[in-house]
């Protein structure tokens, strides 16, 4: 017995190539591109509406031998939502890239789409890699919490689940006859309703879930790493900028019994009143009292961060700004965690390079600190933004010689 399925676990991996497996989550496969004929080549065109499939996106499959290919991947920031395709950052960079290499082809095809998370990003870099890329820029992060779904934490479960996962032929079965849970369209509509409402996601507010997203985010972002890696393709990593100043955390959490909830209130309500009346040092002082009572609270980070600004104390400001972000319990906006992890990858992997966005947008922003100058929302830059964007990835692309 033992001998007749090494036999069909044998065929099966010479026969079936090898697939991406997340052991974190139930993927289905990813149907993002369809392919055409046109005057006998091999065309491909976007149309999963996901990834914005109105732009009437088509590329060859073989690029030509004069063209630099770039892919650029990640959620619906990176596609440029809500800009027409003109004042997206990608067309931005294509036109800086195409006047500094006037002797080559410069072809950027975006491959972004809305609620993508980094796990459904991987997904779609083992599909394109047959379309030869030069390079790929991966901008991920800020989708981490949208789809709800629940981690394994039993050591047990995970360590079957690992070795299912490594026999080709039982992934074939699950391929062919077992459904999964998750296909190609993220649903998201219930994490959008709990943000109206204002409700902690058990993604964030539970300690076990919230380790298992941050491992996640790393094991996805590394699987991309190791197959640029192996198919000698140049990866330029950015980390995420979002709107720190000017978007208030959508779920703040004390954590605290009665009679702390009770003296926080008495602090924070006093420490209100007087950045209300725009006497910021006694705000900043009833803050910092209320901070040291409920350290978890997202909204007495962001109050105590505009207190500093408006004394022009813009670097603990910004500081400040982050723990906001950070300890938001409904997270819209990639938490710094994500960005660390890039930053680790890219020292760990000297061929991989760092666009550290989220460091650089800050020489842009008033007073230091991106808001709604540069921003529309919490993470979808304004067309200035897309533009500083596209200015900095051309920077990198030409200092660092990537093409």
């Amino acid at each position: 017995v033992v001998v007749f399925f090494v036999a069909i676990e044998a065929v099966v991996r010479i026969i079936f190539p090898a697939k991406a497996i997340d052991h974190m989550i139930d993927l289905g496969p990813i149907n993002l591109f369809s392919k055409r004929e046109i005057k006998g080549e091999t065309w491909y065109g976007i149309t999963n509406k996901n990834a914005y499939s109105d732009r009437n996106v088509l590329f060859k499959e073989k690029k030509d031998v004069d063209h630099i290919r770039i892919i650029c991947l990640g959620g619906s920031a990176s596609a440029g939502w809500p800009h027409p395709p003109d004042e997206i950052y990608s067309r931005y960079l294509e036109k800086a890239l195409q006047a500094c290499y006037p002797g080559k082809k410069i072809e950027i095809i975006n491959c972004s789409a809305h609620g993508f998370a980094s796990y459904r990003v991987r997904q779609v870099f083992e599909t394109i890699i047959p379309f030869q890329p030069d390079a790929v820029i991966i901008w991920s992060g800020n989708n981490e919490f949208l789809e709800g779904r629940n981690y394994r934490t039993s050591e047990l479960k995970n360590t079957l689940i690992k070795f299912r996962n490594n026999f080709r032929s039982l992934q074939l079965v699950r391929q062919l006859f077992v459904e999964h849970r998750y296909d190609d369209t993220p649903e998201v509509a219930e994490t959008f309703w709990k943000k109206v409402n204002e409700e902690a996601l058990e993604l964030r507010s539970d300690p076990d879930q919230f380790t298992k997203v941050k491992e996640h985010y790393r094991k996805s972002i590394e699987g991309i790493v190791h197959k640029a890696r192996e198919h000698n393709i140049k990866l330029l990593l950015m980390t995420v900028p979002v709107n720190l100043r000017d978007w208030e955390p959508n779920v703040s959490w004390l954590g605290l019994t009665a009679e702390d909830s009770l003296q926080w209130s008495r602090e924070f309500r006093d420490a209100k009143k007087h950045f209300l009346t725009g006497y910021y040092p006694d705000a900043v002082r009833g803050f910092q009292r209320a901070h040291h009572i409920a350290p978890l609270h997202a909204e007495t980070m962001f109050l105590m961060a505009k207190s500093l600004e408006s004394m022009n104390d813009t670097a603990a400001a910004l500081d400040y700004y982050l723990r906001a972000k950070d300890f938001d319990y409904n997270p819209f906006r990639a938490i710094s965690d994500f960005n660390s992890t890039l930053r680790t990858l890219s020292r760990e992997n000297p061929e991989v390079s760092l666009l550290d966005m989220e460091r650089l947008i800050n020489q842009y922003a008033e007073k230091g600190t991106p808001g709604f100058d540069l921003f529309l929302d919490y993470v979808h830059p304004t067309r200035n933004g897309n533009l500083v964007i596209a200015r900095e990835a051309a920077n990198k692309i030409l200092s660092e010689d990537l093409l």
